[in-house]
């Protein structure tokens, strides 16, 4: 998946994780709404993407927001699903 996310975003996986480029954010915001979309829980998420849980909730908060509001964001989200086999719609 984090390779997925990378590539769709224009980012190398290790970048997605530890730098706050924008393209980084985004791909690192995608990713953290996928593993909470496909049920995993946010201390599980936080131990896999290295950040807090805090950091993760407030991602989980106010990320879905950025998608609907960002046309760029929607359509690196929607072929990061499609490349995963999970349409939203």
């Amino acid at each position: 998946m984090i390779c997925i996310a990378g590539e769709v975003c224009g980012v190398d996986p290790v970048d997605m994780m530890s730098f706050n480029r924008e393209e980084c954010v985004n791909a690192r915001g995608i990713l953290i709404i996928i593993l909470l979309d496909k049920g995993y829980s946010e201390k599980v998420v936080a131990d896999l993407t290295g950040l807090t849980r805090r950091g993760v909730n407030r991602i989980k908060n106010d990320f879905p927001d950025r998608i609907r509001c960002n046309w760029m964001i929607h359509m690196l989200d929607r072929e990061v699903r499609n490349k995963l086999g999970m349409n939203k719609e």
